[in-house]
């Protein structure tokens, strides 16, 4: 059985304990949270104390429990109901599949960089780096780049202002992307500009006006740890953030170019100020309303998106492959790839950042997950004072064979079922993943030793497609 919540998602919380530490047994439960606890300041140098919210949120509960029987009672029985749930309420439609297997590319093309005093932008990547890298790789067999330009703005990516609207370029106008997005839409692929709306890092935005404290008050922040810049990272109010994200939307629109959306899919929060609050609720509202304004000629590419922004998501960027790591899970399983798959495209995590081994490939193939990278033109020491810095492999002359060898085994075994719901998932044998679409059948051997499966044989470090009158195969060094 699994359990959903219907109503009051915005505050609920899943609290998750192991056997041991209260009692002898696993629990998982939701808890809604109907006031909150914050630090009241008392004084302008940030003392506080510890405050029980006055007014309490307003919502409904509801929870409702599914249960499933004989062999639909696994992880792929409620993966496959929770997607007819989905269905049935609209969040989830039958997707249009591409001509052809997509391939992520996201450019770094400046970031900023710390100086004796102040700082400065260091442009990471050229514009003929790009041309010149989708030249060599329709020259190869990639016929379907999505690529994406992160600190495309003057700043660069952590260095732009977040709330004015640019329609200028590291390389000068949007005009100078021009000849790049035709080509790209040319050739079956598209050209789009990032955006992270939500947050900023110091000298980003206006602390007072646009993160919306005082000096008696506080803000919701992270501290960053990436590279040289150990400063903090701000979250800004939502309807600042949001009314900066429609305008600068619509300013690209404009020009032809499409958006890739950072930090507005998994981060949800309210605004508490004096004699004025935004609930969580009514954020959802808000970025949900955004999402359907921006999506209305087509749908959005999106970092990780919660479920109430499916409807309105074309990709799902950076997908997650690994389970929470609490050690009482047993195994990863590819829980949200089924849900979603049919309904949108689904992207690893960048291939060159931690997910480079063989394993990790044929664990995309297995996931029904297309390949992605992060590049730059320039090595990663050359960014080594920039708030980049802890990327530590992203020279794109370093990956240009991986990346067309990859893409080549991806669009062998998943090109026939793009577009294709999940419908089974087995483990035939230990190492072995076993893949049902709608029409075609997926084999991943993660062993180094072959097996046969179903009267195929499987090499080892290898994955097989068949659909009955033809067969894929593949292997990974």
């Amino acid at each position: 059985f699994y359990a959903l919540v219907e109503d009051g998602g915005a505050y609920a919380r899943l609290c998750v304990d192991p056997a041991g530490l209260i009692t002898n047994y696993h629990r998982a439960h939701f808890k809604f949270i109907y006031r909150q606890t914050y630090e009241q300041p008392f004084n302008k140098t940030g003392a506080g104390i510890q405050t029980v919210q006055e007014t309490p949120n307003t919502l409904k509960v509801a929870v409702t429990y599914r249960f499933l029987h004989d062999e639909n009672a696994d992880y792929v029985g409620i993966a496959k109901s929770y997607r007819d749930v989905l269905r049935g309420q609209g969040t989830l439609k039958a997707m249009t599949a591409p001509l052809t297997l997509p391939l992520q590319l996201d450019f770094l093309v400046a970031d900023a960089q710390k100086e004796f005093i102040g700082t400065s932008v260091n442009k990471a990547t050229s514009l003929e780096d790009i041309e010149d890298t989708v030249a060599w790789l329709a020259k190869n067999g990639v016929a379907n780049i999505r690529l994406t330009l992160q600190g495309w703005q003057k700043g660069g990516w952590n260095g732009y202002k977040k709330t004015s609207t640019s329609t200028r370029t590291v390389y000068g106008g949007l005009s100078a992307l021009g000849g790049l997005r035709n080509r790209l839409a040319d050739e079956g692929g598209r050209l789009s500009l990032a955006l992270a709306p939500l947050t900023a890092r110091d000298g980003q935005a206006d602390i007072r006006r646009e993160i919306g404290i005082s000096l008696s008050q506080s803000a919701i922040k992270k501290t960053a740890v990436d590279g040289v810049f150990r400063g903090d990272v701000w979250y800004l109010k939502p309807s600042t953030g949001l009314e900066a994200l429609r305008s600068q939307a619509a300013a690209l629109a404009a020009g032809g170019y499409g958006i890739v959306l950072d930090d507005i899919g998994y981060r949800l929060y309210g605004e508490y100020l004096q004699g004025k609050s935004i609930t969580r609720g009514d954020a959802l509202d808000a970025v949900t309303e955004t999402a359907m304004e921006l999506a209305r000629t087509e749908k959005l590419d999106i970092v990780r998106p919660a479920d109430y922004l499916y409807l309105h998501t074309r990709a799902y960027l950076s997908s997650p492959m690994v389970n929470s790591q609490y050690l009482f899970q047993t195994d990863t399983v590819p829980f949200l790839q089924i849900v979603l798959s049919g309904s949108m495209e689904l992207v690893a995590p960048y291939a060159n950042l931690s997910f480079f081994s063989g394993a990790d490939l044929l664990k995309m193939i297995d996931y029904n997950c297309y390949p992605s990278f992060l590049l730059t033109g320039k090595d990663n020491y050359s960014l080594r004072k920039t708030a980049s810095a802890g990327y530590r492999s992203t020279r794109l002359d370093d990956w240009k064979d991986y990346m067309a060898g990859a893409y080549g085994l991806a669009t062998r075994i998943l090109k026939p079922v793009m577009g294709q719901e999940i419908t089974a998932r087995d483990i035939p044998a230990t190492g072995v993943s076993k893949t049902t679409y709608t029409d075609g059948i997926v084999y991943v051997n993660y062993n180094a030793t072959p097996v046969n499966v179903d009267g195929i044989e499987i090499p080892g470090a290898s994955t097989v497609f068949t659909d009955g009158t033809r067969m894929e195969r593949g292997t990974v060094a």
